[in-house]
């Protein structure tokens, strides 16, 4: 984002936690960037530990605020509702806030309290879907003219463009190229929901050496209870492969022939279901969160009940192995249904006309 809404004749500078990770986009990008303390608020830290985190987010605003004035910044873009004092050290230094929701709370607490303070310190909210405006504003009671629904554009960087034409994803790992291959691609974590996606391996009605299943997703720390049960319980499962992390993850989509994002969170607005249709695969995704304004039911993709066994998602996967042809056109919608409603230049261009309205 920072690096496309140049080409519009903006000036961009970005504030990021540390010298590692995500920073290496933005030093190939050549935007001019900042290693500062930047942390979110968070409910699990004892009372010591919130209070220096109160006393370092008063320090970091005062931060923000100088920087605005001394570089003369025109908006700053906060883009995680968790940093409420991003916004206010932007509004201290004078300039206009656009925040971007891009995560659904449980805590009806801490959603009143973010969104409140949200809709007060910023110009203009955008929400990545209906369903997370429904569930940070409208349902905690906030009805604010500047909170809009903005659906993030297909993305851009070198790692989606183009799409590979080939792969070696099923032979790395030993699955025949006439099998329908049934993809989850997640980080294994147990809100990801592969445990359903399991049971529906168990539950479909093809012999195995007809459709496998391969759960694509790395080790998540604090979470390897779940991962060990997941590899237990499919220790013998022969339609079923668990690969760990996969470098090339739209290499592993091309090979694969149904995509399935079944997650038991209200998960927002998954990029993984954008890069699933943008490969011309179809979905099989879960009615929860973003995921019904991502996939149109029987159009380009299936969703299935956001709890359960599953059974649900077993009968998906039947009916688009029994009849390739309707898969392949489900797929092909999919792309098109994408590239015609999130074009990405639409959404630089819907970016640029918000940051000069404000």
């Amino acid at each position: 984002m920072a690096d496309q809404v140049r080409s519009y004749g903006h000036q961009t500078a970005a504030i990021l936690p540390a010298e590692q990770g995500i920073a290496e986009w933005y030093e190939s990008a050549d935007i001019d960037t900042y290693y500062w303390w930047s942390e979110p608020l968070r409910r699990k830290r004892n009372v010591l530990g919130q209070l220096w985190f109160l006393l370092l987010a008063v320090l970091a605003s005062l931060r923000i605020a100088a920087l605005v004035r001394s570089e003369d910044v025109d908006v700053v873009h906060v883009n995680e509702v968790r940093y409420p004092y991003a916004l206010f050290g932007a509004r201290l230094g004078g300039a206009r806030v656009v925040c971007h929701v891009r995560a659904n709370y449980e805590s009806r607490t801490l959603r009143r309290v973010l969104s409140t303070a949200t809709a007060i310190l910023s110009h203009r909210v955008l929400c990545v879907s209906e369903r997370t405006k429904e569930i940070m504003f409208d349902d905690v009671g906030i009805d604010s003219d500047h909170v809009q629904v903005l659906w993030d554009g297909l993305p851009v960087d070198d790692d989606h463009k183009p799409i590979p034409q080939e792969s070696s994803f099923r032979e790395e790992y030993g699955i025949d190229q006439e099998t329908t291959l049934v993809l989850c691609l997640s980080k294994l974590v147990e809100i990801k929901g592969q445990e359903r996606v399991v049971d529906a391996a168990q539950a479909v009605n093809p012999p195995a050496g007809d459709v496998t299943f391969a759960l694509v997703g790395g080790s998540v720390a604090g979470h390897e209870e779940y991962e060990r049960t997941l590899r237990r319980d499919t220790r013998d499962m022969e339609n079923v492969v668990m690969t760990g992390f996969y470098e090339d993850a739209m290499a592993a989509i091309v090979a694969c022939d149904v995509l399935v994002h079944v997650p038991t969170y209200e998960d927002p607005f998954p990029n993984v279901v954008l890069e699933g249709m943008m490969c011309g695969k179809p979905v099989i995704g879960a009615s929860i969160g973003g995921i019904p304004e991502q996939v149109i039911d029987g159009e380009t993709g299936i969703l299935v009940p956001a709890t359960g066994e599953g059974d649900d998602i077993a009968t998906a996967v039947e009916h688009l192995h029994e009849d390739p042809s309707k898969r392949n056109r489900i797929g092909a919608r999919a792309k098109d249904h994408v590239e015609e409603t999130l074009d990405p230049e639409r959404y630089y261009e819907e970016l640029d006309a918000l940051y000069r309205r404000v």
